[in-house]
């Protein structure tokens, strides 16, 4: 049974007991006492066996003291300030069912996480449901530095998702545009070049496209990625890894799958297995657009 706002008393008792360092004192007594925060326990058999705290205030770095890099934040935001499950009942996927009330509660809302890198079952768990890592960082605490990445959960349900490659012209050149890509200024060749390319997602944000990925392939040992974007107003939450990830599953099992970067955007790619490996050269010869 889930119940709100009621048994701070055994919430108290759990953090004590259980949190293992991961949360401060001070933070746990700011949950409590915190009127606007929402407190969410459940319960077996009259016992507490895990509870979770929700703050909706934007400001929620600001107010854990934590470096802020979301850009646009959404109106809607729900930031999961602690959860934690009674080391008595642990595994027994009850603190997967506090994160999932407080996602089924909040469909409309952006829920931010923030993790303690050290915390392997905090970041399991976290990952299980739906959420991706945005940024790390570390924070010096009692002369002992502490590594944590901010969590967003993942926002696949707000977008739609489709493999298309016959795509409007404006939308393609749009996108390609907001992101400062030479590829734009030759609109009819970056449309037969989607069209023709054995691969392409896409992701809609209403009428607006607003990210892709594109391959072109063998079909047997090497697939190439000719394009990964998304625009700029729509990044840091995830939509590339998204894509990223589904090309992955895509085309598992081919002996080489290839991209080129600028040399900023490699550490990105190393998450999904990508290394360098020797160099890459081009011939560029951009002569201007065709008919069609």
């Amino acid at each position: 049974m889930i119940i709100e706002n009621d048994y701070f008393e055994d919430i108290q008792r759990i953090w004590k007991e259980n949190n293992n360092g991961y949360i401060t004192y001070e933070s746990n007594q700011m949950a409590i006492n915190d009127n606007s925060m929402l407190k969410i326990v459940y319960r077996e058999n009259n016992i507490t066996m895990a509870y979770t705290t929700i703050y909706f205030g934007k400001d929620f770095c600001d107010k854990e003291e934590y470096p802020n890099k979301i850009e646009n934040m959404p109106d809607k935001v729900a930031y999961i300030w602690e959860i934690v499950t009674d080391k008595k009942y642990s595994g027994k996927g009850i603190a997967t069912k506090l994160i999932e009330y407080v996602i089924n509660k909040y469909k409309d809302y952006t829920i931010f996480s923030c993790v303690d890198l050290s915390n392997s079952s905090s970041l399991k768990l976290h990952e299980k449901n739906g959420f991706i890592p945005l940024y790390e960082f570390e924070e010096k605490e009692n002369n002992r530095v502490s590594a944590y990445v901010m969590m967003i959960r993942n926002m696949k349900k707000d977008f739609l998702y489709k493999y298309e490659n016959d795509i409007d012209k404006n939308q393609l050149v749009k996108l390609f545009k907001s992101v400062g890509w030479k590829t734009a200024e030759y609109p009819n060749r970056l449309c037969n070049a989607i069209k023709n390319s054995e691969y392409v997602m896409t992701v809609w944000n209403n009428e607006n496209l607003v990210g892709l990925i594109s391959a072109i392939t063998d079909g047997y040992i090497n697939v190439f990625i000719t394009y990964l974007l998304v625009n700029p107003e729509y990044q840091k939450i995830g939509l590339g890894k998204i894509m990223m990830n589904d090309f992955m599953k895509k085309f598992e099992g081919f002996g080489r799958r290839i991209l080129t970067t600028e040399l900023d955007k490699e550490e990105y790619y190393k998450k999904f297995g990508f290394n360098i490996d020797g160099i890459a050269m081009f011939n560029k010869d951009w002569k201007e657009d065709i008919n069609n």
